[in-house]
């Protein structure tokens, strides 16, 4: 939502048809009816969100996109069309193990950091070792967010 309101005002129009969102986690309806009223043009999702995913994990609100990954969801009903933006690409499951990766990693150390802030006598179990510099994936896209939206 942060990062479709940005790209509004660097590119002074609310229609976003000639741009690509990148996201890790597949959109929440909410976020996804964000992306089809400001007409993004593509949308590349890393990780599936199981429990609430609008692109097929959970509900359906983005069409075919073209792309090819449609098998996947042969199974659901048909996808929708959007009917001011019909010709949207979606591109599905882009690293989405690494994605995964990133998503569980900064929830893993919010919950380490609340619990130190909790009891900061007490020190927290330590399950998995957890790096505290960022990944080089995420750096990535950083950069990529930084140069598109920030210049």
């Amino acid at each position: 939502m942060i990062c479709i309101r940005e790209a509004s005002n660097v590119l002074r129009s609310w229609r976003l048809s000639e741009t690509t969102l990148y996201v890790t986690l597949e959109p929440c309806p909410m976020c996804a009816g964000a992306i089809l009223q400001a007409r993004v043009g593509t949308v590349v999702w890393g990780a599936p969100n199981k429990l609430l995913g609008a692109d097929g994990s959970w509900i359906r609100l983005f069409p075919d996109g073209g792309d090819g990954n449609s098998s996947e969801h042969s199974d659901k009903t048909a996808p929708p069309v959007h009917p001011f933006h019909p010709n949207m690409t979606i591109r599905r499951g882009v690293l989405a193990s690494d994605c995964a990766d990133i998503m569980q990693q900064f929830f893993q150390l919010r919950r380490r950091k609340k619990e130190k802030q909790a009891d900061p006598a007490a020190a927290p179990p330590r399950l998995h070792r957890i790096s505290l510099h960022p990944s080089k994936l995420l750096t990535k896209m950083h950069r990529i967010f930084h140069i598109m939206f920030c210049l």
